[in-house]
C-alpha cells in the first residue's frame, strides 16, 4: 500500500469540494427508483431496509434496474439475498443483468450452485462470463466444469479461464494438460501454454520435452512457439532441457513445415546466436503475417533481421520503415536501466488503477441522481482491500484535511464501492489497490460501455501500429509538485476500446502520487482512432507516458 506520506500527497491533489450535507438512509430510500438511486445504497447495502429495496429491485421489469440492484448486492456482500438472486437468475432474459446475477450466485452459492450458473449462462449465451465468475469464486474447483464450458461455447477464451481458475493453485492444471497431450487436444494444450506465458514461466520441463518431441504436429508446433516466446521474454531455459532442445533443432532442420522451421530458426537465434537468412522466412512473413500475429511480441521483433522486418512491415504497415523505427525504439528501451525491483514489486502488489466497468445506465443515472457536473480535474480516490472474486473487503477513502463532500465526490464514492476489480493477465487480482474514480466526462462515458475481455486485448506495438490520437489533453502540473521540484515520467497501461475511448488505466511507474493523478486525469480525456484488425475495430492494451519537466 501507499505509505502515509504518499496517501496524503495523493489526497491533497484532489479537487477541493464545497460544503455538502451527506444524505441519510431515509433520504436515499425516498429517492425515485433508478440505477443511480440503488448505487447510492452501496455503503448501506446490508442494512435491512436497503436490502429490502434491493431485493424488490431484482424483480423489477426494467433490466437496468435489475442489473444495478445485482451489482450493489454483489459488491456490498449481501449474501442474505442469494435466494432472491437465484430466483431472478432462473428467469432472467437480459444478458447484462444475467452477468451481474451470475457473479452473485457463483460467489455466494459456492460449488453447489455451479449447475444453476451454467444452465443460466447457456440459456443467456454468457458462458464466458460464467466461466470467469466460477474461476474467480471457486478457484481450481471450477476446472471440473471445463468440458461443459467448452461444449457450450465454441469461442470460449479457454486460456483466460484456465489462468483464473488455477491462479491460486497452478498445479491443478497439470492433470488436464497431461490429458490434453494424451488425447492430442491441441486447443487445450495451446491454452495451457498461454497460461504459462501469462505467468512468465516456461512450465514443467518434462511436459515441454514431450511437446517438442510429440508426433502430433499441432502439439509440437504450439510448444515450439511457446519456447520462442519464453526465450524472447528472457526466461531462462533449465539445463536438463538443453540436450532435447539441441536434438529438436537438429531434427527440425529437415522439417517441411515452414511454420515449424521458422519457429526453430528463432529458437536457434536465441540458443546459439546463429542466424540463417532464408527466402522462405520472407515468404512466410509476407503471406501469412496475420497467422503470425498472436505470437508477434516486441521481443520477437528484436529477433528478426532487417530484411525480415522490412518484409513484415510491407505486409502490415503503409510505411515499411515504421517497423524499423519501432525496432530502433525497442533497442533503446532495452538499454535503459530497469526500475528498482522493490519499486516494481510494490507497484504490482498495490497498483494505482481507475474504476473499471458498470452495467448499462448505471453511471449516467448516478450522475443525474447526484447532480454531479463532470470536470476536467475532479477525482475520488480510496485504498481498497480486495477478495478473490473482485469485491472490496474494506475501503479507506483518501481525503485532504478539512475535506467536505460534494455531489461529484458522492458519485465517485458510489462508483468505487460498486467497482469490481478486473483480473490481471496472470489470472490474479491485487490484494490491495489505490482505486481512482475520475470525474472527466469522456472517462465516465467510456466506463459505462461494455468492457472488452482481457484475452481479446491486443497490445499496441506488438506487430501493430500505435493508434492515432484524435483528441489530446495536456496534464496540469500540480502546484505542490512544482514547488517541491518534482519531475519525471509517469508510465501507464490503458485500455483503448473499439470506439477509441480510454478506460481502465493502471499506473506502472510514477515519481510522485501527485503526478500520478494529474496523468490519470489527462489520459482519461484522450481519444484515439479505433484500431482495426481484419477491417474490424478491436480493443487494445497500450502503454502510454506523460512527461513532467520543470524546464
Amino acid at each position: 500500500m501507499l505509505d502515509s506520506t504518499h496517501r496524503f500527497a495523493l489526497a491533497m491533489v484532489l479537487v477541493a469540494s464545497s460544503s455538502y450535507a451527506q444524505p441519510t438512509l431515509d433520504e436515499l430510500l425516498s429517492l425515485p427508483l433508478s440505477p443511480g438511486a440503488l448505487a447510492l445504497l452501496a455503503s448501506d447495502a446490508t442494512e435491512p431496509r436497503a436490502s429490502a429495496r434491493l431485493a424488490a429491485a431484482l424483480g423489477n421489469e426494467a433490466p437496468t434496474i435489475r442489473a444495478a440492484a445485482a451489482r450493489v448486492v454483489f459488491t456490498g456482500g449481501v449474501s442474505a439475498l442469494l435466494p432472491d438472486a437465484e430466483l431472478a437468475l432462473a428467469s432472467e432474459v437480459d444478458k447484462a443483468t444475467g452477468a451481474e446475477l451470475v457473479r452473485i450466485v457463483a460467489s455466494f452459492g459456492g460449488s453447489e450452485k455451479a449447475e444453476l450458473v451454467l444452465d443460466a449462462a447457456e440459456r443467456l449465451e454468457i458462458v464466458s462470463t460464467a466461466g470467469d465468475a466460477l474461476a474467480s469464486s471457486q478457484a481450481h474447483g471450477a476446472l471440473a466444469h471445463v468440458d461443459r464450458l467448452r461444449a457450450a461455447e465454441t469461442n470460449l477464451p479457454l486460456a483466460a479461464f484456465l489462468t483464473a481458475a488455477s491462479a491460486r493453485f497452478p498445479g491443478a492444471l497439470v492433470p488436464l494438460a497431461v490429458r490434453a497431450m494424451r488425447e492430442a487436444d491441441g486447443e487445450f494444450w495451446a491454452a495451457y501454454l498461454e497460461t504459462l506465458r501469462s505467468r512468465e514461466t516456461l512450465g514443467d520441463t518434462g511436459m515441454i520435452v514431450f511437446g517438442i518431441s510429440s508426433r502430433d504436429d499441432e502439439l509440437r508446433l504450439e510448444t515450439l512457439w511457446h519456447l520462442v516466446s519464453v526465450m524472447a521474454s528472457g526466461i531462462e531455459i533449465p539445463g536438463p532441457l538443453g540436450p532435447f532442445l539441441d536434438e529438436a533443432l537438429e531434427v527440425g532442420s529437415r522439417s517441411e513445415d515452414p511454420w515449424e522451421a521458422f519457429a526453430l530458426e528463432l529458437i536457434r537465434r536465441q540458443w546459439t546466436e546463429a542466424v540463417t537468412e532464408d527466402a522462405q522466412w520472407l515468404t512466410l512473413l509476407r503471406s501469412e503475417s496475420e497467422r503470425l500475429f498472436p505470437f508477434l511480441t516486441n521481443a520477437h521483433l528484436l529477433l528478426l533481421t532487417r530484411n525480415e522486418r522490412r518484409t513484415l512491415g510491407e505486409s502490415r504497415y503503409e510505411d515499411p520503415q515504421e517497423l524499423d523505427a519501432l525496432h530502433q525504439r525497442l533497442e533503446s528501451v532495452r538499454k535503459l536501466p530497469e526500475a528498482p525491483r522493490q519499486e516494481l514489486e510494490t507497484t504490482k502488489r498495490s497498483p494505482v488503477m481507475t474504476i473499471a466497468s458498470f452495467p448499462p445506465g448505471f453511471v449516467s443515472s448516478l450522475i443525474k441522481v447526484t447532480g454531479c457536473e463532470p470536470s476536467m480535474n475532479g477525482a475520488t480516490a480510496a485504498e481498497i482491500q480486495i477478495v478473490p472474486d473482485g469485491r472490496r473487503r474494506s475501503t479507506t477513502f483518501l481525503v485532504p484535511p478539512g475535506f467536505e463532500m460534494d455531489d461529484c465526490d458522492r458519485m465517485g464514492r458510489a462508483l468505487i464501492l460498486t467497482n469490481v476489480s478486473r483480473l490481471r493477465r496472470d489470472g490474479t487480482r491485487p490484494s490491495t489497490q489505490t482505486l481512482v474514480a475520475l470525474q472527466t466526462a469522456p472517462f465516465l462515458s467510456c466506463v459505462e460501455a461494455p468492457a472488452p475481455r482481457e484475452n481479446l486485448l491486443q497490445p499496441a506495438g506488438h506487430g501493430m501500429k500505435a493508434p492515432e490520437k484524435k483528441r489530446d489533453q495536456s496534464p496540469f502540473y500540480p502546484e505542490g509538485a512544482r514547488r517541491d521540484r518534482v519531475q519525471g515520467v509517469v508510465v501507464m497501461d490503458a485500455i483503448i476500446t473499439s470506439t477509441g475511448c480510454v478506460r481502465e488505466i493502471t499506473t506502472l511507474r510514477s515519481p510522485d502520487p501527485r503526478l500520478t493523478l494529474a496523468s490519470l486525469l489527462a489520459v482519461s480525456q484522450w481519444e484515439y482512432e479505433p484500431m482495426l484488425r481484419a477491417g474490424k475495430p478491436t480493443p487494445i492494451m497500450m502503454t502510454v507516458t506523460v512527461n513532467f519537466s520543470l524546464r
